[in-house]
Parts: C-alpha cells; structure tokens; sequence
C-alpha cells in the first residue's frame, strides 16, 4: 500500500536531504551485525521530525498524512539524538555556513548565556522553577554561540538554576567536545571569586585580567555586529580571562554591551 501524499513548508528539499542522508547512523541492516531493513523511508521521517520542530507541535499532534505513527517517529528521533547523530548534524550545518562566510570552520571563541522561559501548564513541577530575577516560572535555556550566533552546545534547566551552575556542566562539556575553543564570553551573571576559582582549579580557565568592552548578552538571540553600533553602548568595567597557553583550555571573558568585537 503506498503511503500518503504530504507537502509543508518544513519539507527537506533535495539538496538538503542529499547533505543529511549521509549524516545519519547506517541502517542496522547494512551493519556488520546485521538487523531487519527499516520498514519507512528515512526522509519521510526526517520530514516528520522537522514538522514537529518547526510547527512546536506534540509528538502526538503529527499530522496522519505523513503515514507513520508518531511514536515511531518519536522512536527514530530518540535513537538518532542518543547516537549523536543530531550533533553531528548541528556541527557539520555550522561548519558549512562558516567557510560560505569565510571563517574558520570551527570556532575558537564563543559566547555562553541564558534565557528564562514561561513553562505551559503542562510542564511538571519537578523540571520547572522561578526565576527571580526576570519573575519567570519555567525553564532556563543556557546556550553556547559562535560570534554570529550559530549555536554550539545548549542546556536546559529549571528556571531557578544559577547561571554559574550551568557554566560548570557546560564548560566541561565544551571543554571535552571542543578543545579548539579558547575563548569564551560571558556576562556578570558567571562572574564571581568562587566560580573563576572552580574554572582555574579544573584547569578549564588560566589568567584573569580586567577589560573594557560592550555587551554580548543580545548576540544569543541573534544580533550581529552589522545591526548594532557598538560605539553607543556604555563602557563598562568587567573581567576577562585571557586564552591560555594551551589551545585546549577555553578561557572566559565576562563582558556586558551590545556587540562582540569580530576579532
């Protein structure tokens, strides 16, 4: 019986499906243990994952005509993010859109920062909390960037959870996934004696200097130097810790203006 016909705006088109195809694990039935052919075309449901992306929709709320169950897909999405397929697919996106803008394909500097987000009812309690600072009750997403805002690692948190805390899982994650990055931005919410002790006692961070220069913090959310003048943000005095020795150590800049120098 062949299956549905189906066409959204989230649809690979072929030039994409020709980069993510090879991107994804090898099917188990062309590994050497060997397992039974998968019985859906993949890009069907690629597309029904980028459907549910997209739209932000329930697992549950994908459309029929796609002709898979959505647990199935759910099931693809799953095994795909646990063999870090999903990475590698982010890394690999991010590199090609680097070299088009004739940068290093891999980033040295990056920038860490947070956002407190307004859970849905639906949300359980024990993956939810209160921000007090931004009087939100929901979820913190602490992201990791280049310079043009291309996300490099990502976690999410209750609201409640301190932006240093977070830094401490994502910097060692960064540091063990990314030893090219030696430098990493950051605003005052990473600052303190006690978490620049951390980072030095890690070996994750070395020196710590002071610095003048703008903020940072809007780049997460998209804004590039070409948008913003950063001769009209207020100087601020704040610290920086500067590249190690070693490439392999990423050091932190705490900054808060709008706009990230392209050194």
């Amino acid at each position: 019986m062949p299956l549905p016909r189906y066409r959204y705006p989230s649809d690979t088109s072929d030039l994409e499906w020709a980069l993510l195809e090879r991107l994804l694990p090898t099917p188990a039935c062309q590994t050497p243990k060997g397992g039974a052919p998968e019985k859906w075309p993949r890009r069907r449901v690629v597309d029904a994952i980028r459907y549910i992306t997209d739209n932000g929709a329930k697992w549950r709320a994908l459309p029929a005509d796609f002709g898979i169950p959505w647990r199935t897909v759910f099931g693809y999405f799953a095994r795909w993010a646990k063999a870090g397929a999903l990475k590698r697919i982010l890394d690999q996106l991010r590199r090609r859109l680097r070299l088009r803008r004739r940068r290093c394909a891999w980033p040295v500097r990056v920038i860490v920062d947070s956002q407190s987000v307004k859970g849905a009812e639906t949300v359980s309690t024990a993956t939810r909390g209160y921000d007090a600072n931004k009087h939100i009750n929901g979820r913190k997403r602490h992201l990791i960037v280049d310079q043009d805002g291309l996300l490099v690692d990502l976690l999410v948190t209750p609201a409640d959870v301190q932006d240093r805390d977070a830094a401490r899982i994502l910097l060692a994650r960064l540091h063990a996934e990314h030893p090219e990055i030696v430098l990493v931005w950051a605003d005052n919410g990473y600052g303190g004696e006690e978490f620049h002790a951390w980072a030095q006692d890690t070996g994750l961070i070395q020196s710590r200097r002071w610095f003048t220069s703008p903020l940072v913090s809007e780049l997460c959310l998209g804004v590039t130097q070409s948008s913003t003048d950063s001769s009209s943000a207020s100087p601020r005095t704040r610290a920086v810790l500067l590249p190690a020795t070693t490439p392999s150590r990423p050091t932190l800049l705490s900054c808060s203006g709008l706009d990230c120098p392209r050194l």
